[in-house]
């Protein structure tokens, strides 16, 4: 699993693919997320970590509050510090959690087996089909043989007929091929549109009855609610002034006289709406009838609001808050707080008790609204705009802006959730329009709001559609109104970044027309505002965010071409913006430049791979690459990063040409593409010793291999090497330090695998050199050089003559602690290919053994380099004669099996540095625990194959007959 800065947990596949475009809002609480900002998951202990089950609970609920204070900045220092010292203690049960799988990685696995499974089934009846056509093939041909040779009929009469046959069969299977070709690409294009939201290969397309709504049954613990009649009969509304017709329709003012002797509950004079008066009438009678608790002071929802923002003692009011915005459990103060909520917005005494208030009301719609009855949603309504009505936001006070906006979130979550009103956004808007003041602002954020939470909220895909496309009926005019808004507030860069916001929000509707934005000046402000050098960041975020928002509806290129080519040719414009930035290093907007460029590709990469036209106005241009390029060749391997999923699409489509002069129009674009990864891959000079292989940079080398290999085959692997080895032979020339080499040959041994055996020009000097390295060498160029060895095993496998001599090397290299465990995994593929020839050397890796077993650190590196040598001396072992075989295998498993009984029958006395793998005493630690031994025996056995010899599997059998007692000895123990 993977975390960000707000803490919410995502597996791998899940950040790859609901990433894919570098940023994107968390699944859990909606902040904005870079891809490149994810790292592995820190908080990955299980239950079975954990002695007892309470102790697990305080776990998790400690984790909780982390993500809290991280999603919310709370404590961030003393946050980051904790998380930093868990790390530390419990390093090797977070290294081990990462290679369990959880119950939801579980699934996902059974769901990617099934995949298969049904691929294969699927394969395995195409072949099946393919068989019966060839065998029908050769039947025909029989039956047209024995025809001539029978039949009285002229043979060309017969031979007609056949070429008939057989074309019409042809255009037969070329419809059908037309016709699959067609199915395909629609598949293609459901996926791009699925790729947002896909976390695996399987997918599941739903089927059924469309989703209708049907409003939720209130369910009244206590006796039914009165009427209107009843409230009057019976006396309760005695006390109620009467009320206009205006002020029934927004507010009244009444006085709340409560019983002598009510000591709790004192006399409050203020405004009330109509919703607060039901609630007040539901609050007396529950209190009457069922004994409830005494309505709640407002006083006491004041102090505890104070308390809370205080930042001091604020437990209890924290808990008493969070009860009333809570929708677990129905309670006496979840049911006021609605009451409550309306009451402080009427008052609007404190500022910070308003935000928290509207906030609540926010929260109750979206989760609690079936606590009131349908009736009440109309003046709830009401309600909620006579509040936004009394605000002024025009002051730029960021308490009132968050008031106003959680406002207007309640606005929209309410309709959005009441799917018996209609036509109600236009409706709204014009009445904020013909307001008092300045309603800018609100008006701006009631469009934003309106578009993202139709986008997010939990409601049926009808209701969805239905108010995306009552939206979409006003796109003309809003776009229209907030080009006029631009025009008018040109110095004011809050209000444009608003715009901006509101717009992107705005585009993002599936159903909107897009041609009238793709010819209005709005669009060209957007691009202004990315090209000025002395922009806000914020602002060119808020720019950037709407660009990638049209870029988006784009790549339906069908549907929107207008937009598509405005795009493509602002886009082109911002070259000379993004060289200012790099001349100023301004990190941000470059990353922002980055994401607009690799958007734009992404848009039009069917076209471009499709069609590679050397016209920079067509769509299918590929001058688009050098923009790709231009993020290659700035020094921020971040940069970079984020095309790798454009190379790798950009390879997959050109994969399925069979035209190679149109393959060939990449070609340049390729090489450049990899020459910027030769310079990005390279470690820094003044860098002493092994490099971390668990940090950033190496994260991103092992991206880099991925990248390499998808793309190399556009210029071909030979032709790569080569390149590649003319810059090892420049650097030799020129006296180049040692990065320059070991990035060179990073690169070669990515697809050196790919090489014909044959290839006697360049490999060979390139291993001659190699071999030639001193052992004085850096680190880092001979760990790149064993890795590059143990990757030519197959061009190894038919040169013999260097096939000695490298083995030979990495022997020397595998006596080193430093080396032993990527020496041993070079030395094992190698085996794999020519086990028959290097038999002689089962005595020297036999030897082996205990001298990594001597070396008293880095445990774990050096059981790993002995389980290769043990494979790889297995490997050889079955070349060997029946006697050899049962001689040699006895001579490797005697020594484990004695030291498995030594550990089952010892009392463990090495318990300290059990979180240091660097300790004195790492490696006999490990090897104090009757696991290591099992392994070992499971890796010889594992290559073990009875069937090389014919008395193989009775050695096989002489052998496992010394396990069973151990392994019994073993489960009874542990």
């Amino acid at each position: 699993m993977m975390v960000n800065e707000c803490g919410h947990p995502l597996c791998k596949n899940c950040v790859e693919n609901l990433f894919s475009r570098n940023a994107g809002p968390c699944h859990v609480c909606g902040k904005t997320l870079r891809r490149n900002n994810f790292w592995e998951q820190i908080y990955n202990l299980k239950k079975e970590d954990f002695p007892t089950l309470r102790e697990f609970n305080d776990y998790l609920e400690r984790f909780e509050c982390l993500v809290c204070n991280l999603a919310y900045g709370i404590d961030v220092e003393e946050t980051e510090a904790e998380i930093a010292a868990f790390k530390e203690k419990n390093a090797e049960l977070i290294e081990r959690n990462k290679k369990k799988l959880d119950e939801d990685q579980i699934w996902i696995m059974q769901n990617l087996k099934e995949d298969r499974e049904m691929k294969n089934r699927v394969d395995q009846a195409h072949n099946q089909e393919n068989k019966e056509v060839e065998r029908s093939a050769v039947t025909d041909t029989k039956a047209i043989m024995e025809e001539l040779r029978e039949s009285n009929v002229p043979a060309e009469v017969i031979l007609d007929r056949e070429r008939k046959r057989q074309i019409e069969q042809e255009l037969e299977e070329k419809e059908e091929a037309a016709r699959r070709k067609k199915r395909n690409k629609e598949i293609l294009q459901d996926r791009k549109r699925m790729a947002e939201s896909m976390s695996f290969s399987t997918s599941q397309r739903m089927s059924g009855r469309a989703f209708e709504y049907k409003p939720p049954r209130l369910l009244i613990n206590g006796p039914p609610l009165p009427n209107k009649d009843e409230l009057e009969a019976k006396g309760y509304l005695q006390h109620i002034r009467a009320a206009s017709m205006v002020r029934a329709l927004l507010f009244f003012k009444a006085r709340r006289v409560w019983p002598e002797g009510s000591q709790h509950i004192p006399v409050v004079y203020g405004h009330f709406s109509k919703v607060a008066l039901i609630f007040l009438v539901s609050e007396v009678l529950a209190f009457m009838f069922l004994g409830m608790t005494e309505p709640i002071d407002l006083s006491l929802a004041y102090q505890h609001i104070s308390i809370f923002y205080s930042g001091i003692n604020n437990e209890e009011s924290s808990k008493w808050l969070n009860s009333m915005q809570s929708s677990d459990k129905k309670s006496v103060l979840q049911v006021q707080a609605w009451t409550l909520c309306d009451r402080i917005l009427c008052e609007r005494r404190d500022p910070l008790a308003c935000c928290f208030a509207a906030q609540t009301l926010r929260q109750k719609i979206m989760k609690s609204l079936s606590e009131l009855p349908k009736d009440a949603y109309l003046s709830l309504r009401e309600s909620l705009i006579s509040h936004l009505s009394h605000i002024d936001v025009s002051c730029h006070d960021q308490v009132t802006d968050a008031t106003a906006t959680q406002l207007c979130l309640a606005v929209a979550d309410l309709y959005i959730q009441v799917p018996e009103w209609k036509n109600w956004v236009n409706e709204l808007l014009q009445r904020f329009s013909a307001l008092e003041g300045d309603r800018t602002r609100m008006l701006l954020t009631l469009l934003r709001v309106f578009s993202e939470e139709v986008q997010y909220s939990k409601v049926g895909e009808n209701r969805r559609n239905e108010i995306r496309g009552e939206l979409a009926e006003s796109g003309a005019s809003v776009i229209a109104y907030l080009s006029q808004v631009l025009q008018g507030y040109t110095a004011d860069h809050d209000m444009i970044k608003k715009i901006l916001l509101c717009l992107s929000a705005y585009l993002q509707n599936p159903a909107l027309s897009t041609d009238q934005f793709a010819s209005s000046p709005l669009l060209n402000n957007v691009f202004q505002i990315l090209a000025a050098p002395n922009a806000p960041n914020f602002l060119h975020d808020a720019a950037t965010e709407c660009a990638v928002s049209a870029l988006v509806r784009a790549e339906d290129h069908h549907s929107h071409e207008n937009l598509a080519r405005s795009l493509q040719a602002a886009v082109y414009q911002l070259h000379g913006a993004f060289n200012q930035a790099v001349a100023m290093e301004d990190m941000d907007k470059l990353q922002n430049f980055a994401r607009i460029f690799v958007e734009l590709a992404e848009s039009l990469l069917e076209k471009i791979v499709n069609e590679g036209s050397d016209d920079p106005n067509s769509m299918g241009s590929i001058y688009t690459l050098e923009l790709l390029l231009l993020l290659a060749g700035h020094h921020d391997y971040s940069l970079i990063e984020m095309t790798f999923n454009i190379w790798y699409r950009i390879s997959e489509g050109l994969f399925s040409f069979e035209d190679d002069q149109h393959i060939e129009k990449f070609k340049p674009y390729v090489e450049r593409y990899l020459t910027a990864l030769y310079r990005h891959c390279r470690y820094d000079t003044e860098e002493e010793g092994i490099p971390d292989r668990d940090g950033d940079f190496a994260d991103f080398r092992l991206k880099v291999v991925e990248t390499v290999r998808d793309v190399v085959f556009v210029v071909g692997t030979e032709a790569c090497v080569k390149s590649m080895h003319a810059m090892l032979m420049n650097c030799s020339q020129t006296g180049g330090t040692w990065d320059e080499t070991e990035a060179a040959l990073f690169i070669i041994s990515t697809v050196i695998g790919n090489i014909i055996p044959e290839e006697n020009v360049v490999v060979p000097e390139l291993i001659t050199a190699i071999l030639g390295l001193p052992p004085t060498s850096h680190p880092a160029l001979l760990l790149t050089s064993v890795d590059l060895v143990g990757c030519a095993n197959e061009w190894l496998s038919k040169n013999p003559s260097f096939l000695g001599k490298a083995v030979e090397w990495l022997l020397h290299l595998a006596v080193t602690p430093a080396f032993a465990a990527p020496a041993a995994e070079a030395i094992d593929k190698i085996v794999v290919r020519s086990s028959s020839e290097l038999t002689h050397l089962i005595p020297l890796l036999v030897q082996l053994v205990p001298h990594l077993e001597s070396s008293q650190s880095q445990g774990k590196k050096m059981e790993a380099a002995i389980s290769s040598c043990l494979k790889a001396c297995t490997i050889l072992i079955m070349n060997l004669p029946e006697d050899g075989i049962r001689l040699r295998l006895g001579e490797m498993c005697q020594p484990i099996i004695q030291r498995l009984h030594m550990v089952l029958s010892s009392t463990p006395v090495i318990s300290m540095n059990n979180e240091n793998e660097r300790a004195a005493d790492s490696w006999a630690r490990i090897a104090g625990e009757p696991v290591l031994w099992i392994d070992r025996i499971a890796t010889i056995f594992r290559e073990v194959r009875p069937w090389n010899g014919g008395g193989m599997v009775r050695t096989r059998y002489s052998m496992l007959s010394l396990l069973p007692l151990t392994f019994a000895i073993t489960l009874m123990i542990f």
